[in-house]
C-alpha cells in the first residue's frame, strides 16, 4: 500500500480489535467525518489511479477535477461497496504491510459498476524471486451497511466468501495475470501471478489461502447485525468493521478524492511555473 501513501502506522492506532466467539470486531476510531475524508482522499484517488495517470492526462490538457469523476461512483450503492472494499484492504494492510495489493478497482470498466471478480486480494511473497512456503494470498469478499435496510451483510459476506473458496479466486489469478500479460497491471508481475496458478505440487511448491468475510457496518447497526451471526466455516475468518457516520464519510471521502486531485495537479503546475 506504499503506492497509495496510506500511513499504515497511523491507520493501526485507529482500528481497535476485540475478540468476539465468532468474529473479529474492529471499531474504527470515531474520528470528525472530515478528518476520515482528509486521511483516506489521497489513498481513495489512488486506489483508483496513479498520480502518473493524473498527470499525464493533465498535460494533456484534462481537468484534474473531470478526470477524477469519470473514476469516482455516484450511485449510492457503489460508492458504498467501493469504499467498503478499499477500507478493509486498508486494514488488511495495517496487519501485514509487505502484501502486493493489484489494486482491482484500477480495472472497472463502469464507475457505477463493482470491480470484477473477488473483492480484495493480496499477495505475500517474502522470498521473491524464490517462491517459499510462506507465500499466501489473502482474498476477502466484503459486504457493506451504511443504512437501515433489509442487507444482511455477514450472512452475504459468509455466502460469497465460499463462492472465493469455489473458484473465483482462481478465475480472479487468471484474469490477473491475462491484465499483467497486457501490460495494465504493473503491482505484479507475470511470473509472480503464475506462482499462485500453478498447481502447489509441481513447479513451485505450495503455499497458503487466507479467506475472509468482511462486514463494513455503519456502528448504529453492528448490534442487531451481529445478533445472530450465521455459522462461520472452520476455512473463513469473519471480521466486522464498525465505522460511526459511514455514509458521511465515504461520500466526504469521495468529495475530497475529486480535490486532491485538483489540488495535485495545481501544486504540480506552481512547481514547474516555479523552476521555469
Amino acid at each position: 500500500m506504499e503506492v497509495l501513501g496510506l500511513d499504515l502506522a497511523e491507520m493501526s492506532t485507529l482500528l481497535v480489535e476485540t475478540a468476539q466467539e465468532h468474529h473479529l470486531l474492529v471499531e474504527v476510531s470515531t474520528d470528525s467525518v472530515d478528518a476520515w475524508a482528509t486521511r483516506l482522499g489521497v489513498p481513495v484517488r489512488r486506489c483508483y489511479f496513479a498520480d502518473e495517470h493524473l498527470e499525464a492526462r493533465a498535460a494533456a490538457g484534462i481537468d484534474a477535477g473531470a478526470l477524477a469523476g469519470t473514476y469516482v461512483p455516484d450511485n449510492p450503492s457503489v460508492m458504498s461497496g467501493d469504499f467498503g472494499e478499499m477500507l478493509a484492504a486498508f486494514y488488511l494492510a495495517s496487519k501485514q504491510a509487505e502484501a502486493i495489493d493489484p489494486l482491482k478497482w484500477r480495472f472497472k470498466n463502469d464507475r457505477n459498476q463493482s470491480a470484477p471478480k473477488s473483492d480484495v486480494v493480496r499477495f505475500s511473497l517474502p522470498t521473491w524471486p524464490a517462491a517459499s512456503g510462506e507465500d499466501r494470498i489473502e482474498c476477502a469478499e466484503v459486504k457493506s451497511k451504511a443504512s437501515r435496510g433489509n442487507s444482511k451483510p455477514i450472512a452475504s459476506a459468509l455466502k460469497d466468501s465460499a463462492t472465493d473458496r469455489g473458484g473465483r479466486l482462481d478465475k480472479t489469478l487468471n484474469w490477473l495475470k491475462e491484465l499483467a500479460i497486457k501490460g495494465e497491471l504493473t503491482q505484479l508481475t507475470v511470473e509472480q501471478l503464475e506462482r499462485f496458478i500453478t498447481p502447489t505440487d509441481s513447479v513451485h511448491g505450495p503455499y497458503s489461502r487466507d479467506f475472509k468475510a468482511i462486514a463494513v457496518i455503519d456502528a448504529k447497526y453492528v448490534a442487531t447485525e451481529t445478533e445472530n451471526i450465521p455459522g462461520v466455516p472452520d476455512q473463513c475468518t469473519l471480521i466486522v468493521l464498525s465505522v460511526t457516520d459511514l455514509m458521511q464519510i465515504y461520500t466526504a471521502t469521495f468529495t475530497e478524492v475529486v480535490t486532491s486531485a485538483e489540488t495535485h495537479v495545481s501544486a504540480l503546475g506552481a512547481t514547474q511555473g516555479g523552476a521555469s
